[in-house]
């Protein structure tokens, strides 16, 4: 499916989000980018601050897919894929995905996805995908103490109108793939996560186990210590830390 993106370039918004979530109010056909220089409100899951400082890539897209309100952790989990494989493309850097959006390489955070929905009389009416990515910018020490820039680790500049470029140009990629299990497979090769042990806590949720799965919708499956397999069909309010190697209980 050929997406007619429009983007639009600002020095700083309060949230790239917040500013494609306002085209989708006002009736903006899919396919608005909105990318800022800085945030002075970037976040990320639960409400948690994203610092953006200037040399970060921060943008938003506003699609319009034909999916029921609950498949938005499907569309939220399989978005770091085109934005794995665009990093692939143009660094040549081995990029890993931690469940449920984060962007790793080398095991230190680069980027995070927020995949926000909005319904009208039950229906989904559209999304906004929200794309930070650590590019020649890395937020402080004591905000994100696990965090790394792409451009340290390639030891140069990564441009950063190639990198959105390339990124939308697999978003068309991803759209035609996300009915089918294509994505899974591509998520599945670069997650950090499976077969390694986790700690999975939240709201509702407070789980130790070994991560063996991700399921069609995106959702997480946890091998327990009882051998029980549970299903994580939510990345609200969840916090995920890797405790082992893989394979390790």
């Amino acid at each position: 499916m050929r997406l007619a993106f429009r983007v639009i370039r600002e020095q700083s918004v309060g949230s790239t989000n917040d500013s494609a979530k306002q085209g989708g109010m006002q009736g903006e056909p899919e396919g608005l980018v909105v990318i800022s220089r800085t945030q002075t409100g970037g976040r990320g899951r639960s409400g948690n601050m994203w610092s953006s400082p200037p040399g970060g890539l921060y943008m938003s897209i506003l699609l319009r897919p034909a999916l029921r309100p609950n498949e938005v952790l499907r569309m939220s989990v399989f978005s770091c894929v085109p934005v794995g494989l665009a990093i692939e493309k143009l660094t040549g850097l081995r990029t890993g995905l931690k469940w449920p959006n984060d962007i790793e390489i080398d095991g230190r955070k680069a980027g995070g996805i927020l995949v926000e929905g909005v319904t009208r009389g039950g229906k989904l009416d559209f999304t906004v995908v929200g794309i930070g990515i650590n590019a020649n910018a890395e937020p402080p020490e004591d905000e994100a103490p696990n965090a790394v820039s792409i451009g340290r680790m390639l030891g140069k500049k990564v441009d950063l109108d190639e990198l959105a470029d390339i990124i939308l140009k697999e978003f068309e990629t991803f759209y035609d793939d996300l009915k089918n299990g294509t994505l899974r497979k591509e998520f599945i090769t670069r997650s950090s996560v499976l077969g390694r042990a986790i700690e999975v806590t939240g709201k509702d949720i407070e789980l130790t186990g070994i991560a063996t799965d991700i399921g069609e919708d995106g959702s997480l499956l946890i091998r327990g210590e009882d051998g029980q397999v549970i299903e994580v069909l939510s990345a609200t309010g969840i916090s995920l830390m890797i405790l082992g190697r893989r394979g390790s209980a």
